[in-house]
C-alpha cells in the first residue's frame, strides 16, 4: 500500500509531538508593544476590541490580522474593562466610563466615545457585566458596584450588603449576579444587585480577582488558585490539580472548556470543571496573561500584546497529544469527612491503581485497580472506619508511580 507524503508526516507529528501551527499560539499583529488589560468581541463576531495599559482602545475586524486605534474622545488611558451589549460598547477606564457604537467603529466618520459617568461616585472602574436579558449594565469599582438600565446615562449605586467596597470582578449566571471582592471573597445578588449576600463557605481566601460563570457552575481565581462552587456560590472547594502556577489573573468559560490566565505560568486548560488543570502553552513566549476570551473559533489572551490560538473542534486541534500526561492530582477536600475526590490523568491505555496506606506502610483500601483508556478521571473514596489521621494514597499506571499525603478529621 502506498504512502502519501501527508500521510508520513501526521504519523511523524504523532510520534515526536509536533504541534501544527495552528494549534499553537501566535501573537498577532502590530500590538507586541502594547499591555493588554481586557479584551471583548463585538455581538456580530466581526471585531475584537482591546483595552491597553496607556494606549486606550484599539480593535481588528480582521480576527487581529491588524489594528487600529479607536481613541476619539476617550480620555482615559488605561482600559481595565469592556463590555458589548448589541451594538454598543462599554469602556471601564481610570477616568470613569465611556460609550461607543461597535458598528461604526471603522466607518471613517465614526463619533468616537461618549463619557457616561453620571452618578459615579468613582472613576476607577475594574470590571463591567451585562444581565442576562441584555437590560442593565453593571460597573465594578474600588468604591462599589453601580448599574444603568439607560445604557450608562445614569448610574446608581448597587452596594447593599457589600462589606467591602473593593470589587475586581462580575459574573452573570442566570438571573444572579456575582461579585468579587478584594478581602470580602465572593457576593451574590438575585436582585439585580439592589442588595448581597456573602457566600463564602469553604474558601480559604478572600482575595477574589476574577470570576466566570459556566451554567451553575462558578469559577474564581485567587492569591490561592482557583476555587469552583457547583451551586452557584453555595459551597466552594479548591480545584487546582496540575497548575503550576496559582496566582491567578483571568478566567474565561467556552462550553465544557475552562481557560485560566496566570500571573506567571501562561495558560492552562480543564474539561472537567478543573479536577484536572493542562498547560495550553505551545508558542506562547509571554507568561503574563492579564485577559482571555473566546472568538469564533480562536482563544484570544491579552499579554504583551494580543495572542491567538484556535480552539476549534478538538482542544488545540489535535495538540492534545503532547498535552495530557500521567498525573496525580491533589485530594479534594483534604483535610476531609466524610469523602475526597482522586484526579487523575493518563495519556493511554493504562492499568491502574489507586491504593490507600496508612502511614506505617499497610494497605488500608484499594479504590481503582482496572484497565483504563486515555484521559482524565476523578474517583470519591468515602472511608468507614477508620480513625482520624495522615494516610498516603498512590496511583500505578504503568511504569508511572506518585504517591501523595491527605488527612481525615472527624
Amino acid at each position: 500500500m502506498k504512502i502519501t507524503n501527508q500521510l508520513v508526516f501526521i504519523l511523524f507529528s504523532i510520534l515526536i509531538g509536533f504541534n501544527p501551527v495552528f494549534a499553537q499560539w501566535v501573537l498577532t499583529d502590530s500590538l507586541n508593544t502594547h499591555q493588554i488589560l481586557s479584551l471583548a468581541v463585538s455581538s456580530d463576531q466581526t471585531k475584537l476590541i482591546a483595552g491597553t495599559n496607556g494606549n486606550g482602545v484599539l480593535y481588528s475586524a480582521n480576527n487581529g490580522g491588524t489594528w487600529t486605534s479607536a481613541n476619539r474622545n476617550l480620555n482615559g488611558g488605561h482600559v481595565r474593562a469592556l463590555a458589548v451589549s448589541g451594538s454598543k460598547i462599554f469602556a471601564g477606564t481610570d477616568s470613569g466610563l465611556y460609550l461607543a457604537e461597535s458598528t461604526t467603529l471603522e466607518n471613517g466618520t465614526w463619533a468616537g466615545w461618549s463619557q457616561i459617568n453620571s452618578g459615579l461616585s468613582t472613576k476607577n472602574v475594574l470590571s463591567l457585566a451585562v444581565s442576562s436579558d441584555g437590560a442593565r449594565i453593571f460597573a465594578a469599582t474600588s468604591n462599589g458596584i453601580f448599574t444603568s438600565s439607560n445604557n450608562g446615562g445614569v448610574w446608581t449605586p448597587a452596594s447593599n450588603g457589600l462589606s467591602r467596597m473593593y470589587v475586581t470582578a462580575l459574573a452573570v449566571s442566570g438571573s444572579k449576579l456575582f461579585a468579587a471582592t478584594i478581602g470580602g471573597g465572593v457576593y451574590e445578588s438575585a436582585s439585580n444587585g439592589s442588595s448581597w449576600t456573602q457566600v463564602n463557605s469553604g474558601l480559604t481566601n478572600t482575595n477574589v480577582y476574577t470570576i466566570t460563570a459556566s451554567g451553575t457552575n462558578i469559577f474564581i481565581g485567587t492569591d490561592d488558585g482557583v476555587f469552583l462552587s457547583t451551586g452557584n456560590g453555595i459551597q466552594w472547594h479548591a480545584v487546582n490539580a496540575g497548575l503550576t502556577n496559582i496566582d491567578v489573573n483571568c478566567l474565561v468559560a467556552n462550553g465544557q472548556y475552562i481557560y485560566v490566565g496566570t500571573f506567571s505560568g501562561g495558560v492552562f486548560y480543564s474539561t472537567n470543571n478543573g479536577t484536572l488543570w493542562s498547560s495550553f502553552n505551545s508558542g506562547m513566549t509571554d507568561n503574563i496573561i492579564n485577559a482571555l476570551i473566546v472568538g469564533g473559533k480562536d482563544l484570544f489572551a491579552g499579554s504583551t500584546g494580543v495572542w491567538k490560538r484556535s480552539i476549534s473542534g478538538n482542544i488545540g486541534d489535535g495538540s492534545n497529544i503532547s498535552l495530557i500526561q500521567f498525573s496525580l492530582g491533589q485530594n479534594y477536600p483534604n483535610p476531609f469527612n466524610p469523602s475526597t475526590n482522586f484526579s487523575f490523568s493518563i495519556p493511554s491505555p493504562s492499568f491502574v491503581s489507586l491504593r490507600i496506606f496508612d502511614v506505617v506502610g499497610r494497605e488500608i483500601c484499594v479504590v481503582l485497580n482496572e484497565e483504563m483508556k486515555a484521559g482524565s478521571y476523578t474517583r470519591q473514596w468515602s472511608p468507614k472506619g477508620l480513625p482520624s489521621g495522615v494516610y498516603f494514597y498512590r496511583l500505578q499506571a504503568g511504569a508511572y508511580t506518585e504517591t501523595k499525603r491527605l488527612l481525615l478529621l472527624k
